[in-house]
């Protein structure tokens, strides 16, 4: 008998964003915090990934075995960035996953959801 799991998901809760926006303007210090949920399970752990934009690949989040853009798997659920200052036109990317009890990540990335676009100021 097969058995599946439906997979969790992760809000981003700060910066709080009105529904539909999905980026913000910031300093380069800047402090980000999630939750995540499972409706069959429980979230265990999560990670978080940062690239520029139109980084490869554009548009899309660093693959998912590049341990240099990924954290380590972990309970936090919130972290502080330091990011450069870049192009408006080419702003960070922020991801977030998380992982349930039964080893199942969330794959689907959406703007304003669990990913969000950092534009940073001097």
């Amino acid at each position: 008998i097969a058995t599946t799991t439906l997979l969790p998901q992760t809000q981003i809760t700060v910066p709080d964003l009105p529904q539909g926006e999905f980026e913000i303007t910031s300093g380069p210090s800047v402090a980000i915090e999630w939750v995540g949920a499972d409706t069959d399970g429980e979230v265990v752990s999560y990670r978080y990934a940062t690239k520029l934009l139109l980084d490869d690949p554009p548009h899309q989040p660093p693959p998912q075995d590049d341990t240099a853009r990924w954290s380590s798997w972990s309970g936090e659920a919130e972290v502080s960035l330091d990011l450069a200052v870049t192009d408006p036109g080419n702003p960070w990317s922020f991801y977030v996953q998380s992982k349930d009890n039964c080893g199942a990540s969330e794959v689907i990335f959406q703007l304003g959801r669990n990913e969000i676009l950092i534009n940073v100021e001097d």
